[in-house]
């Protein structure tokens, strides 16, 4: 008998002798064993994937930001204040230029003197989100002797945009106070004329999994006027080709 025979014949033996049966029953009871313990295990280990793909991988995170436009001069008369003096006006715009939808949104606003009068929108027809923002200081304006306020929006989807208009008495007869509660990290805050302290937060998502960008308060000149093509301040993903700061 060949060679070649020989080792037909072993083939032939060893595959009549496997117990086809009970090796089928392993591979199923592994495949089931391995499926239960991977659901085990996977609430502990797909957010520890998902964070090093986030914080090491440069998973591209949402960009939020803000525009500030300052006028000196301005009368109150639209704002339905009577009295005659002039008051320095602060439009805060806030952006999501992003491909992600951002949400629990809160911008703090740190002014160098007292909200007189506050005003939500309107923002640019299209793309306007305003109808969904929340001021933390709600008080009515003849109450007003706040120097701050924070602008929340519950969610504000990609190329979307809120506006918040404040007029600012920089002269005011009894001193401000905080109207926002966190106010912490504005110690060297000189509150010079037209200067305005901006501050975010916010959440964002990345296949289940919530993240939260922070943004200290910054100092921003208003009365400079900036790059037209760039924001004042970006809260997140810092790009310097969008972002002054």
């Amino acid at each position: 008998m060949s060679s070649k025979d020989n080792s037909d014949s072993r083939n032939s033996d060893t595959f009549s002798g496997i117990n086809w049966k009970r090796e089928t029953l392993l591979v199923i009871f592994s495949a089931i064993l391995g499926g239960l313990v991977f659901t085990a295990i996977s609430p502990l280990i797909v957010p520890t994937i998902h964070d090093i793909q986030v914080h090491e991988f440069g998973v591209q995170k949402p960009t939020v930001g803000v525009e500030v436009d300052y006028v000196s001069g301005m009368s109150g008369e639209r704002f339905s204040i009577s009295d005659n003096e002039t008051y320095d006006r602060y439009t805060i715009n806030i952006q999501n230029p992003s491909d992600k939808r951002v949400s629990a949104l809160t911008v703090g606003a740190i002014f160098p003197g007292v909200i007189e009068a506050q005003r939500v929108g309107p923002a640019a027809a299209g793309i306007s989100y305003s109808n969904n923002v929340e001021l933390v200081a709600t008080n009515s304006p003849e109450n007003f002797s706040w120097a701050s306020n924070g602008i929340r929006v519950s969610e504000i989807p990609p190329l979307k945009e809120v506006s918040v208009t404040f007029l600012i008495d920089t002269t005011p007869e009894k001193a401000p106070v905080p109207g926002y509660w966190k106010y912490q990290g504005i110690g060297t805050y000189n509150a010079s004329r037209g200067s305005i302290m901006i501050s975010g937060q916010y959440r964002w998502q990345f296949k289940g999994s919530t993240y939260t960008e922070l943004k200290p308060y910054s100092y921003i000149n208003a009365s400079q006027n900036a790059s037209p093509r760039k924001y004042d301040v970006c809260v997140g993903k810092s790009r310097k080709e969008v972002c002054e700061s």
